[in-house]
């Protein structure tokens, strides 16, 4: 996509919802499901829309049309959005600033092309954006996320907690009635809907307090259109029309394709939680973790054992020592024993 898609497609919307009376936990979810796509949260501002009225840290999807095989439809002013965003349980460490309730904003919109344009272009007609935000609040006293009630979205999110994941759902989001107008930077500009388009959706992630390296994961994502289904990607292969699935490369050159990956509750995992090694010999610690997330690796005493970022463990002397392998803040511990 050239940076036009990319400035339209973006979504650094409102600000922060009023946080109501009444604070909603996260509820104890089912298991994940087997694929989602993963991107890195992007970091201090390291992003091409960056500005002083813009978020520190971002990370985006699009989902996307493929022109070559769609059909383009009759546009609309009904739209619903739905999705579903994995965040690490240790990313809400983060959330928390001198009042207490920092968050995480989360925009969406749908952004529409003319079919008709020359030499087979689709002309940009604009985005309509969700009715807001969803916003994930920090409670500092009970030291979990949560909704804000009072908001206009919480009848269409919900929060829980699955393994070492929040998840939030959102389903039947509406969208505004009329699209943003950049030239009067309001709400005012009004849908053609006799014209014959194509629909690409925009879903977000923005905060101004993520400060490590972390990611987050989407899926099961759905825009319905007057009602019924127009896109549906559910990560695991089927879709009700064929689209790609983005990520825009914030921070980086391009976009890049999103390959499903395996979706576990379980961020970290290691094989065996007791090794051995000679001394003056290697072994290698095994890990599972998403490929997005970022490793490190710690040795409890370097005299004993150390450790590269590789997870490399060399033997240095006969002993204990115990090696902490963490990653968005989970972490595991593997005894090592040097013979």
């Amino acid at each position: 996509m050239n940076g036009t898609m990319k400035k339209i497609l973006a979504v650094a919307l409102g600000s922060a919802l009023t946080i109501g009376t009444i604070i909603v936990p996260p509820q104890t979810a089912q298991a994940a499901d087997n694929k989602a796509v993963f991107t890195p949260i992007y970091l201090d501002g390291k992003n091409w829309q960056n500005s002083d009225d813009h978020w520190k840290s971002q990370a985006e999807f699009s989902l996307w049309y493929d022109a070559s095989k769609d059909t383009a439809t009759q546009l609309s002013t009904d739209y619903t959005i739905s999705f579903k965003f994995y965040f690490p349980v240790g990313l809400i460490k983060h959330m928390k600033n001198k009042d207490g309730n920092a968050l995480l904003d989360i925009g969406s919109s749908v952004t529409m092309w003319n079919a008709n344009g020359e030499g087979g272009d689709e002309n940009y007609l604009g985005r309509l954006e969700s009715i807001n935000d969803v916003c994930v609040y920090y409670d500092p006293d009970a030291k979990v996320p949560f909704l804000d009630e009072g908001s206009d979205t919480f009848k269409y999110s919900k929060l829980q907690k699955d393994g070492d994941y929040y998840v939030l759902t959102v389903t039947d989001l509406p969208t505004q009635a009329k699209m943003y107008n950049e030239d009067t930077d309001s709400y005012d500009k009004d849908v053609d809907t006799s014209v014959a388009g194509y629909e690409s959706l925009g879903i977000v992630l923005n905060s101004d307090n993520i400060k490590d390296s972390s990611f987050i994961a989407l899926d099961d994502v759905t825009l319905k259109k007057n009602g019924a289904v127009d896109l549906s990607e559910n990560i695991d292969g089927d879709s009700v029309r064929p689209l790609y699935l983005y990520c825009e490369a914030i921070g980086a050159s391009g976009d890049r394709t999103l390959t499903p990956s395996t979706l576990s509750t379980s961020i970290l995992s290691v094989n065996k939680a007791q090794v051995s090694v000679k001394k003056g010999k290697k072994t290698t610690v095994k890990i599972t973790a998403p490929s997005v997330a970022k490793i490190s690796y710690k040795t409890s005493n370097k005299k004993v054992a150390t450790v590269t970022s590789k997870g490399v463990v060399k033997g240095v002397k006969k002993g204990k020592a115990t090696i902490t392998v963490s990653a968005a803040g989970v972490s595991k511990k593997i005894e090592v024993t040097v013979k």
